[in-house]
């Protein structure tokens, strides 16, 4: 018996049977709304019947819809999912195992390059530490350098002072020797003169 305007739920109204929301694969999709559009054109004759003869109904619905497939026998939850949802549930492990490696080797990566990070940044501070060490050296060479430079300075100046000195006192003793041999010459000649 076909209804001319099927009991349907939704928008305020409910539906004359219980309903559920479920998520079904997308390859049973069709299936599943040849089922309900099957239920709702016989539900007046369905909702009439017990257990039993519902399920035959509802069988004989699914196959009025595909005359083409084989007879439903059972419409429970223990259907064999067909070849096409074997391969994809066989590509989704496949992937699953695929992603979990590469989260492995991720994991791995991550850790030696954490190491590796750790080692440049020690070698660096090693590096630097040996830099500053060697400024150090350099510098206190310099100041010793240094040192040294202002000490010799220190003494060319005072030789510089002696030698004004010496020649100061050269200059003096100079003037004496000349004093005393012009007055040595004069006290000659007046001897000489004096006989």
């Amino acid at each position: 018996m076909y209804m001319a305007d099927p009991g349907k739920g939704g928008k305020g109204k409910k539906a004359p049977y219980d309903s559920t929301l479920v998520r079904v694969p997308l390859p049973l999709k069709p299936l599943v709304k040849s089922l309900i559009f099957a239920w709702r054109n016989q539900l007046g004759t369905i909702l009439d019947t017990n257990g039993d003869s519902l399920r035959s109904q509802v069988e004989n619905a699914i196959a009025a819809a595909y005359p083409n497939n084989e007879p439903v026998n059972k419409l429970s939850l223990t259907v064999e999912p067909n070849n096409k949802l074997k391969t994809e549930s066989e590509r989704m492990r496949l992937l699953q195992q695929e992603n979990s490696q590469m989260r492995s080797q991720l994991e791995t990566a991550e850790r030696l390059i954490g190491r590796r990070l750790l080692e440049m940044s020690h070698r660096h501070e090693q590096q630097k530490k040996k830099q500053e060490c060697a400024i150090e050296q350099l510098a206190s060479e310099n100041s010793s350098l240094y040192r040294q430079m202002n000490d010799l300075v220190l003494k060319a100046e005072e030789w510089a002072s002696r030698a004004q000195e010496a020649e100061a006192k050269l200059d003096v003793l100079t003037a004496e020797i000349i004093q005393q041999r012009s007055s040595a010459t004069g006290a000659d000649s007046k001897r000489s003169l004096a006989r």
